[in-house]
């Protein structure tokens, strides 16, 4: 783990848990186009597949009763996947793109990037729902 001295304590040991013990999800992202279906009267989006390394846990409700953006926004039922970036993958975007995981669907509703340096993301942290 050479490549990680000098990252964030928390990337350092979600990269050696992934690396170990992470799984292969399925990153589905919208191309923006579609094609529309004049029997339904709707648009069906124009998606594209990528493989991504991830490890997840699932989110348990902390704070007792203590109010924040995150805790309002974020619930039990929820698990915090973290996404290694690949070359030629997009970034995920919230309540756009979502990850094929554990025989389930998972809708992203919040991302934090890990880019220490400002020029590579070294992880992303996903919140997700069924």
């Amino acid at each position: 783990m050479a490549n990680c001295v000098g990252l964030d304590p928390v990337v350092r040991t979600v990269m050696s848990l992934m690396a170990r013990w992470g799984g292969n999800a399925t990153l589905v992202t919208d191309t923006g186009g579609g094609t529309y279906d004049p029997t339904t009267s709707s648009t069906i989006p124009t998606v594209k597949q990528y493989t991504v390394r991830v490890i997840a846990e699932d989110y348990i409700q902390k704070g007792g009763g203590v109010s924040s953006e995150i805790t309002d926004m974020i619930q039990n039922g929820y698990k915090r996947i973290f996404i290694k970036p690949e070359i030629g993958v997009p970034a995920p975007r919230v309540a756009v793109d979502y990850l094929l995981f554990q025989g389930a669907k998972w809708n992203i509703h919040s991302l934090k990037e890990y880019n220490p340096s400002g020029a590579n993301v070294y992880l992303y942290e996903v919140y997700a729902r069924q």
